[in-house]
């Protein structure tokens, strides 16, 4: 089963201040995904196309949220849109 995680932690993050990196376990490495992030009033971040590494693992680096609130991450295949893991984090 996917999953995601963010370094630094949900509640450590600063708007437009702290760079964070989102780490996907447990991909399919034979999907292409994406991992979009949304946050009500904020233009959404979405993330290059990848596959994962044979051990289901990925990185997205250098990701700053623009603006403070509750942020919710997607992580999904991209030939169908279909949901694979969602995450919610918290920026201040």
């Amino acid at each position: 089963m996917a999953a995601l995680a963010v370094t630094p932690a949900s509640g450590s993050i600063t708007a437009a201040a702290t760079v964070v990196r989102v780490d996907v376990t447990g991909g399919n490495p034979d999907a292409r995904q994406r991992v979009k992030a949304e946050c009500t009033g904020a233009e959404t971040l979405v993330s290059h196309e990848f596959s994962p590494s044979s051990d289901g693992n990925h990185s997205w680096f250098s990701i700053m949220f623009p603006v403070a609130g509750s942020w919710t991450l997607t992580l999904y295949d991209t030939s169908d849109d279909s949901t694979l893991a969602t995450l919610a984090v918290t920026v201040a």
